[in-house]
């Protein structure tokens, strides 16, 4: 089996339909389109290109397994672009994806995040959905970036590419994620200097009451944490208990770190 164009492939791309094979079932169309998450912090985030269709704000949630088999979730912020990529440039790969389907666009190896089970159409035989509404994994590089854009098309029927927007709720999670990311450090550095900013704390987290306090030193002791002055005493407060997007706003700055009007 080899390397296969999709638009070659009809309604299936299949490995091997013997028990222990694979297969992806191919939803029919001319087009991709294909979410690009890309992570705060990263260039990728900034990258403009007239091909790209679509981009939002967007929080990732990623799950890890430990080594006891058990599983937990974590959450970044970021921003995904969307590209509507033509299916005569995109190989599907002869490995087997298991909800992740092997894929190459223009040179950029990918893998399409899909659902997927066994023993659907044969027993023993995974399958895997390919949507024309897909999306590849987080974290590609700049330069992978520019070879997906470089062959994506605009003004297609796949346009305008319709998201739903986050609520209220997952937007100010999105703001303080990039706060922490863009911000935390300029306001520690300012600690450093001897500045006190007014710092906030995150829901559900109080001293007496109070849920904000003037930082007088960073903790000698704990890596990950600030001394405020909370009503005349000194209180610790771990950096994962405080509301980065407040305190960036009090800081006088946005989530992304630029000043905003007074």
């Amino acid at each position: 089996m080899e390397a296969k164009l999709l638009s070659e492939c009809g309604s299936e791309y299949v490995l091997s339909d013997k028990k222990g094979g694979y297969r992806v079932e191919i939803e029919p169309g001319e087009y991709l389109v294909v979410e690009v998450g890309c992570d705060v912090g990263r260039p990728t985030v900034s990258f403009r290109h007239p091909n790209i269709a679509l981009s939002v704000p967007r929080v990732y949630n990623f799950k890890h397994y430990r080594w006891g088999g058990s599983k937990f979730w974590t959450s970044r912020a970021g921003i995904s672009h969307y590209f509507v990529i033509p299916r005569n440039v995109v190989k599907l790969l002869p490995e087997k994806g298991y909800s992740y389907v092997p894929a190459e666009i223009n040179g950029v190896r990918v893998r399409f995040n899909v659902t997927g089970g066994s023993g659907f159409d044969a027993p023993g035989v995974w399958t895997d959905w390919l949507k024309t509404r897909t999306q590849i994994s987080v974290g590609h590089k700049l330069a992978d970036l520019k070879k997906i854009a470089a062959v994506a098309v605009r003004g297609t029927p796949m346009e305008p590419v319709k998201v739903e927007p986050m609520d209220s709720v997952s937007d100010y999670e999105w703001k303080k994620m990039v706060a922490e990311k863009m911000v935390k450090a300029k306001i520690l550095k300012a600690v450093k200097e001897g500045k006190t900013p007014m710092v906030y704390l995150g829901s559900g987290c109080e001293y007496a009451g109070m849920t904000s306090g003037k930082t007088i030193e960073l903790h000698p002791w704990k890596k990950r944490a600030v001394i405020l002055d909370m009503g005349g005493h000194k209180v610790s407060v771990k950096h994962s208990q405080i509301d980065w997007y407040r305190t960036a706003k009090a800081f006088g700055v946005d989530e992304w770190g630029k000043k905003v009007a007074a």
